[in-house]
């Protein structure tokens, strides 16, 4: 058996911006020891969110949200216009 690849690019292709990203962490309860906000080139994020990189560089992403620990914790993604 041969293994085919299966196309998962989007439709309609959208160009790619190099960006200034916020990402910022919020827990549940707040903590002012670990609630921050860093600032990152798109092309330079921290290893835990480098598989984010061609997402928060589609001309079209805005923001969005990951929580973990059952909700404790938030990890808030937005570019900086």
């Amino acid at each position: 058996m041969s293994e085919q690849k299966k196309d998962t690019s989007p439709l309609t292709k959208a160009r790619r911006i190099k960006r200034l990203v916020q990402i910022s962490e919020e827990h549940a309860p707040p903590s002012s020891r670990f609630d921050r906000s860093v600032e990152y080139p798109s092309d330079d994020l921290p290893e835990w969110f480098a598989g984010l990189q061609s997402i928060v560089e589609d001309e079209m992403f805005t923001s969005m949200e990951i929580r973990i620990n059952g909700g404790e914790v938030f990890y808030h993604i937005s570019i900086l216009e």
